[in-house]
């Protein structure tokens, strides 16, 4: 089962990246068992995220098989930050 420390790890690398596109070495950082299935920047078209700043990561645990879905949500220099 996914443990607190690998949320908060998961979390913590989703909120630092400092990419728009970041690598999956970056969204692994201390996660030795987990592997990056996908990011919302590889399953949308590059215009539908550009403009919103929200980013998310589908991660998989490759012992166990379970799966977390991290948001990182809306950066405020890509969406609401333009309106303000």
């Amino acid at each position: 089962m996914v443990t607190i420390l690998e949320l908060t790890q998961m979390s913590e690398n989703l909120n630092n990246v400092g990419s728009p596109t970041p690598t999956n070495e970056s969204l692994l950082a201390g996660l030795s068992d987990w592997t990056v299935v996908a990011t919302s920047t590889s399953l949308l078209p590059s215009s539908a995220y550009s403009t919103d700043g929200y980013f998310g990561v589908v991660y998989r645990n490759n012992v166990t098989g379970e799966i977390v879905i991290a948001n990182r949500g809306t950066a405020l220099n890509a969406g609401l930050g333009q309106l303000l």
